[in-house]
């Protein structure tokens, strides 16, 4: 899902979140993000301590410890 702002992303990460929910009948256990301050601030932190989910970030600045969504992104953008 493409955001227009980074600013979106919280809200991205709810409403994904309420659809694996819807889908699967079960939330998330884990969001895995990078060190992003768009990712990881007070409003998803509240919204990850409601739900129970535990965040995990990779190490700042190494793209290779999210090798798959990096390769996936790099496809996507040749794609466009």
């Amino acid at each position: 899902m493409f955001t227009k702002t980074k600013g979106d992303a919280p809200q991205c990460i709810k409403e994904h979140a309420a659809k694996v929910k819807q889908r699967f009948g079960k939330g998330l256990t884990y969001l895995r993000v990078d060190n992003g301050k768009e990712l990881v601030n007070a409003d998803v932190k509240r919204f990850c301590a409601e739900e129970g989910i535990t965040i995990e970030t990779t190490a700042p600045y190494s793209p290779s410890q999210n090798g798959i969504a990096e390769r996936y992104n790099r496809t996507l953008l040749e794609l466009v």
